[in-house]
């Protein structure tokens, strides 16, 4: 099945958001997708993955330069397309199918960022990438966008076009107090509501005690120094490895559809 011919269901969206870089949420969002795409490719589901850091397209390059593919037409396109007004565009031509296994269809897609200094030729990208969520959104699957860290416009357009937003930040980033100013950033423009809370990633023993989170915490993933190797080359973690069994019971608590069994 391709995603032209998808069987609607009931389709989620999430926005994976920080306050700063470096704080694991592109590695994240690939090993959420590949154990998702591992547990639905039979039943009919999709997943959707969009790169939405502007800055780094660090979700693109994890998941493709490393691997030699040619160059795909991708979000960046989906920008600088003026036959079309923006209202009106497709992302039909620019999804970049991922693990296919054997001969089986893919059921992962990447709208991808390959270039991101193409986009400055946009005229107006926080609208491009709202836009680009509606487009991905309609097409019912989970769909999950990796944001821009911080909090500027690109990445709050995203937030207003997402059923929900996850807060992923690390344990030293609590005392800095730069979460309590995105928390403000989603308040300011009526997105709170759609937060699902705060994912806290790299964790270790020493560092759960001390002054809790400003959002309620709905995973905790622990420091795994052999999931951190494996980004480097451009390889996702082991899927039996604690950073990976830590997300998938995380998917399970936000989607208990695709895990329903224990984790």
């Amino acid at each position: 099945m391709t995603y032209e011919d998808r069987i609607p269901g009931q389709p989620h969206s999430v926005a994976l958001v920080s306050a700063g870089s470096g704080s694991g949420k592109t590695l994240i969002a690939a090993t959420a997708a590949m154990l998702t795409d591992a547990a639905v490719r039979d039943t009919g589901h999709e997943i959707f993955l969009m790169d939405g850091d502007t800055a780094s397209a660090g979700l693109t390059r994890l998941l493709t330069a490393y691997r030699g593919a040619p160059r795909h037409r991708d979000l960046a396109d989906f920008a600088l397309d003026r036959r079309v007004e923006l209202a009106h565009r497709s992302v039909e031509g620019l999804l970049r199918p991922l693990w296919p296994a054997d001969d089986a269809e893919p059921s992962t897609y990447l709208l991808g960022l390959a270039e991101p200094g193409r986009l400055a030729a946009a005229s107006d990208v926080p609208a491009v990438l709202a836009c680009a969520v509606d487009r991905l959104t309609e097409l019912a699957g989970l769909l999950v966008v990796d944001c821009r860290a911080g909090w500027g416009p690109e990445t709050l357009a995203v937030c207003s076009r997402v059923q929900h937003i996850a807060v992923v930040t690390e344990p030293q980033e609590l005392a800095a107090g730069t979460l309590e100013r995105l928390q403000h950033a989603l308040w300011e423009r009526g997105l709170m509501g759609r937060v699902l809370g705060c994912v806290l990633n790299k964790t270790q023993p020493h560092d759960i005690a001390g002054e809790p989170p400003p959002l309620p915490v709905v995973a905790e993933l622990p420091y795994d120094k052999e999931a951190a190797t494996t980004a480097g080359p451009g390889e996702l973690p082991a899927t039996d490895g604690p950073f990976s069994a830590a997300i998938r019971t995380a998917i399970a608590t936000f989607a208990p559809e695709i895990f329903p069994g224990p984790a």
